[in-house]
């Protein structure tokens, strides 16, 4: 008994965002916009202006300041003020071991707020003696910024009414606070390398940085220290121009040679980053610079320059974009899973509570076929709903690590009955075809995965290929015997694999979009409108059959149709995909 919701969800539309939301949002976008910003080189009195912009954009604070720890840790300094007016607020230096919200907040590590100058005398009666209080001051936050337990600095806010600060904004400010310290102590490292660098170019192999030369006439190197760049590797073993280059650009592709050359000539220094595979089989990454050295005719006679080595910080950024590449993705994620999700889930619960309800009031004044209808109708968009969910417990996973498969034999046939029961259940019509051998090996992995995957995609092809058509499930050791898209699958020797084929007679898929159907929340735009779904049924497949060491792609089949192949490694074998 389907129930029209469009009405309701229009109206949503038309009302917009919620407040809440828009709150949110423009947190989040003060911290990104206040990330970019903290990742150039500032002074600290720059990033603590940056930061005090960024609490009085989004919260409107009065007043606000940052104080900073000094040196002996027995006081704050102030460092930056903002204010409506840009007048001075809070006191210059602040005891640490004095009673005021300040010092109690970098003491304890603890946010010190009050909603009020009532509540805030309350707490600290003797802070009006204590210095010059802002008179004007109602609520009121201190914000400790530390940094792997030690106390960086505070960070002062004040409002000019009575308010109450909420969980959220609390969060807020704490991740406002981490980003100050965090920059404030770049910023003090960087002011001390610059401090100590003459001293620093003293301590070459303290710093892994090298010092090289080059004969241009002999192509001979000579490396200070005489160890060269990384471990293990002594001077002989990078005698000549030749020998490097073959160490770090073997194939001649990467663009050094040519930096090289043009050292040589004079014409550019060299510059470039390179990764050495060394003799003890580590791998350390090097900054190497260096300029040419002409003699009185202007010919350049020799090279000379440094190898740093970088590994640390080259480590450091791929960490850096890999977390980036997932906070974005798992952002984008977030977004489609509630809007897919929510969709998919209001049909089936749409259904099962007003079928419910129907029902049990009027059980028993409804003929029975119209009983029937309904009934069926619920255990229909039940069954749908316990589905959805178990794909979706299989994504949460999925998101949070590397699912674990385990290694326990798995027959195929059993796993396939299982999910034949279901389909038949969910689709009588269905005509299904299975041709799997009596004595097929079992494969290594979990059955409950194998269940999963094979009731996936055969109710894709009982639903995409329509009613009337066939479904046609087989299995055989080997490799595919059909060229093409499976041939491609790759994953070791063909006898060490079990491949398990579901075809159906639908319209087929858009090879261009082959690949792309694995992708979380993805549909086709051909079939999308025949079908409901939500995207998610392929993409756990393809994590399921990662996890048991396999691989799965699609295809079209001779004749027509849509035809999906996995690939799983036998029980026993040592095969990896």
């Amino acid at each position: 008994m389907p129930l029209h919701t469009g009405a309701m969800t229009d109206a949503n539309e038309q009302r917009g965002p919620a407040p809440d939301d828009v709150a949110e949002c423009r947190r989040w976008t003060s911290l990104l916009e206040l990330t970019g910003a903290l990742a150039e080189p500032l002074t600290p009195e720059e990033i603590a202006r940056h930061v005090l912009g960024a609490a009085f954009d989004v919260l409107g604070a009065g007043r606000s300041t940052v104080s900073v720890a000094e040196p002996d840790g027995r006081s704050l300094r102030l460092l930056a003020t903002r204010s409506p007016d840009e007048s001075s607020a809070g006191w210059a230096t602040i005891p640490l071991d004095g009673n005021v919200p300040a010092a109690v907040a970098v003491r304890t590590g603890q946010m010190v707020v009050h909603a009020s100058a009532v509540d805030r005398a309350r707490e600290f009666p003797g802070l009006a003696q204590a210095g010059r209080p802002d008179p004007v001051a109602e609520a009121s936050a201190a914000v400790p910024m530390v940094l792997e337990g030690h106390p960086v600095g505070v960070l002062l806010l004040s409002w000019d009414t009575e308010r109450q600060i909420s969980d959220v904004e609390r969060a807020f400010l704490r991740m406002l606070a981490a980003q100050a310290a965090q920059a404030l102590e770049r910023a003090r490292l960087l002011a001390a390398v610059s401090d100590r660098d003459e001293r620093l170019q003293l301590a070459l192999a303290a710093s892994r940085t090298w010092l090289w030369e080059m004969d241009i006439a002999t192509e001979r190197l000579e490396w200070m220290p005489e160890a060269g760049p990384g471990p293990g590797v002594v001077a002989a073993t990078l005698a000549t121009a030749r020998e490097w280059l073959a160490l770090i650009d073997p194939a001649g592709g990467g663009g050094i040679r040519d930096a090289y050359t043009a050292a040589l000539r004079g014409t550019a220094p060299l510059d470039v980053e390179v990764k050495m595979d060394l003799p003890d089989g580590t791998g350390r990454w090097f900054a190497a610079y260096g300029r040419a050295i002409s003699d009185e005719a202007g010919r350049p006679v020799r090279v000379v320059g440094s190898a740093r080595d970088i590994t640390e910080r080259k480590f450091a950024e791929l960490e850096q974009d890999r977390r980036l590449a997932t906070r974005t993705e798992s952002a984008r994620l977030r977004e489609a899973f509630v809007a897919v999700v929510s969709h998919e889930l209001r049909t089936p619960i749409t259904t099962i509570f007003g079928g419910t309800r129907v029902l049990a009031s009027r059980w028993r004044t409804m003929d029975g076929e119209a009983r029937d209808t309904l009934l069926a109708d619920v255990a229909d968009e039940a069954d749908r709903l316990y589905r959805l969910t178990e794909d979706i417990i299989v994504l949460t996973r999925a998101e949070h690590g590397p699912l674990d498969a385990g290694d326990e034999p798995v027959h195929v046939g059993r796993a396939l009955n299982r999910a034949l029961v279901g389909l038949r259940a969910r689709q009588p019509g269905a005509l299904i075809e299975v041709a799997i051998p009596a004595d097929l090996p079992v494969v290594r992995g979990d059955e409950t995965y194998l269940e999963h995957v094979l009731r996936n995609l055969m109710d894709n092809a009982a639903k995409y290929g329509g009613p009337g058509t066939t479904v046609c499930v087989s299995a055989e050791v080997g490799d595919p015997a059909e060229p093409g898209a499976e041939a491609d699958l790759g994953a070791g020797p063909g006898a060490d694999m079990l491949v398990i084929r579901v075809e159906d007679q639908g319209p087929g898929i858009n090879e261009a979009e082959a690949e792309e159907l694995f992708g979380l929340f993805y549909r086709s735009a051909t079939v999308a409108g025949s079908a409901p779904g939500a995207g998610i049924g392929l993409f756990v497949c393809r994590r399921l059959v990662e996890a048991m060491g396999g691989s799965i792609i699609g295809g079209n089949r001779h004749g027509g149709g849509a035809v999906f192949t996995v690939r799983l490694p036998l029980h026993g074998s040592d095969t990896e995909s």
